[in-house]
């Protein structure tokens, strides 16, 4: 049982599958937070309805009694994504839960990445972060549910994941697949 039930952590719910002009390098930016204030940011962008995402994992540990608890953590510990121009930029800034803002030079490819961190999440619960880049080949799933998504293999203990990155932060999520749902990106 969860300790807490999983907040929303994306404004509005249609963000990433909408037809909204959300790759407008203009206008995203990255906040980190304050240490630990993750989720009571993404609360307060939901009631200033400041677009933002905020990607969130959960995880499955025992309690010194015994019990099992069900935690959600963000996937991206002390960063969460928002969507907004000057003006809601401040209305972030005053949450009290932001020590920088970041600017983000390429909002399309930020925008692109995020969705297939959002796809992923929303296929499979079995995620984890990804610290920095591992080598390997790229690869693009070109059956299952994860069609389309683009991102480098590894093999770990003897089973294949697929990482995923963001790439303005060097961090990413992993996730396993099936190598015969792949087939390799030739490079430039």
């Amino acid at each position: 049982m969860p300790i807490l039930q999983q907040e929303p952590c994306q404004f509005p719910q249609t963000l990433f599958n909408g037809d909204e002009p959300v790759s407008n390098a203009a206008c995203w930016r990255v906040l980190h937070t304050l240490p630990r204030r993750e989720k009571s940011l993404l609360r307060k962008l939901q009631a200033l309805q400041i677009w933002h995402y905020g990607p969130v994992i959960s995880q499955r540990h025992r309690s010194p009694a015994g019990r099992a608890r069900t935690s959600f953590l963000p996937l991206f510990p002390g960063y969460v994504f928002v969507f907004c121009d000057r003006n809601q930029q401040l209305r972030c800034l005053e949450t009290g839960c932001v020590a920088h803002c970041l600017e983000v030079s390429d909002g399309g490819q930020l925008f692109t990445e995020l969705q297939q961190i959002w796809k992923m999440l929303q296929f499979d619960s079995n995620v984890t972060p990804q610290a920095a880049p591992l080598r390997g080949q790229m690869a693009r799933v070109v059956r299952g549910p994860l069609a389309g998504l683009t991102g480098t293999v590894t093999a770990v203990d003897g089973r294949h994941r697929l990482t995923l990155m963001v790439s303005f932060m060097q961090q990413g999520a992993t996730i396993t697949v099936d190598l015969t749902d792949l087939e390799i990106v030739m490079q430039d």
